[in-house]
């Protein structure tokens, strides 16, 4: 009877361990848990470009992508966080398949340039004069001096 007892309790502490370890659909990041110590297999493939990649998520009425869960950016609209335009991209946190954005990486790798001199990681996203485009550069600081000179 005892040894019955004991048996219970572990195989109940057991589970528990298993289910409190366990990572939900949201929080879980690409790859799974595991990918916490290091790259996982499948983001290594995609990056040496072994698998298809997939495009994030059209956003902003089909004028953005998805460049987080609450971030849409597009030449036309500019870059959106946490409003009615970004709603469709937490959609992207429930699919088991990373998604991808063209474009020139900016902070130090984590980001990618979303429009001209704005880069974007799936948190935040900030001025990065890398990111600028060619047509661009300078055209700002010349559309300051005019007004000032004319």
């Amino acid at each position: 009877m005892n040894s019955q007892k004991s048996l219970m309790i572990l195989s109940v502490l057991v589970v528990i361990i298993v289910v409190t370890s366990a990572c939900f659909i949201t929080n879980c990041p690409p790859g799974g848990k595991r990918s916490l110590r290091g790259d996982s297999p499948k983001k290594q493939r995609s990056l040496r470009g072994d698998s298809p990649k997939k495009q994030c998520t059209r956003c902003g009425s089909g004028a953005g992508r998805c460049f987080g869960p609450n971030i849409c950016c597009g030449e036309s609209i500019g870059c959106h966080m946490n409003n009615k335009l970004t709603a469709v991209c937490s959609t992207e946190d429930y699919s088991p398949h990373l998604c991808t954005n063209e474009g020139k990486q900016c902070a130090n790798g984590k980001g990618i340039c979303a429009v001209d001199s704005i880069c974007c990681t799936s948190e935040s996203c900030f001025v990065d004069k890398r990111c600028q485009t060619n047509q661009m550069k300078g055209s700002v600081d010349e559309k300051i001096w005019s007004n000032y000179l004319d």
